[in-house]
């Protein structure tokens, strides 16, 4: 009779560890993203701070809460942020992301059903061949460099996160948070 209340337990406790590793299976999500909220951010006081700050803000408040930051104004905090941005003069591309990881491999980069454990958003302030972003042309480069480091993919012909980047998408769509979306709810 023990023996059978032996087996009887470790049946049970068998099936709820087989639910939960199923009931997480089940509500993975496509695309890599951030496990908690809010993200911290830290953006250095120069030129361009405020319209790049602008646009992470912009996500916060099209997406009603769906992702939410915090700043760090502070250089000595910089290195607790989630999201780093540093600035650089001329590059060859508007944007850059790096140092994608997760939380459970800091060696593997852009896995799917991970999660982001801190990144790097280096900004151009000017184009290959040296012209200067406009605030206009600053502000499109760092929606669309938030949406990726959200983990939006870029999809379809409208909204920031087109699959063709242009610095005249200035304004989230109702396409972009539908994608954000697809990353954070299910």
């Amino acid at each position: 009779m023990l023996g059978f209340k032996i087996n009887m337990g470790k049946r049970f406790l068998l099936t709820i560890i087989s639910l939960l590793i199923f009931a997480g299976t089940s509500f993975g999500y496509s695309n890599p993203r951030w496990f908690r909220q809010p993200i911290s951010v830290y953006v250095p006081k120069v030129t361009g701070n405020t319209t790049v700050s602008n646009a992470f803000l912009s996500w916060q408040t099209e997406s009603a809460g769906i992702v939410r930051f915090t700043f760090k104004s502070n250089q000595r905090a910089a290195s607790l942020a989630d999201i780093t941005v540093t600035f650089t003069n001329k590059a060859s591309q508007p944007y850059v992301i790096e140092k994608k990881s997760t939380v459970f491999n800091a060696n593997k980069e852009d896995l799917k059903n991970e999660y982001f454990y801190k990144l790097n958003i280096i900004i151009s302030k000017a184009d290959a061949k040296g012209k200067v972003y406009s605030s206009s042309e600053l502000y499109a480069i760092a929606l669309r460099a938030v949406g990726e480091a959200l983990g939006v993919n870029a999809v379809g012909d409208k909204g920031v996160m087109s699959n063709s980047f242009n610095t005249a998408n200035k304004k989230l769509t109702s396409d972009d948070i539908k994608l954000l979306k697809k990353v954070y709810r299910k």
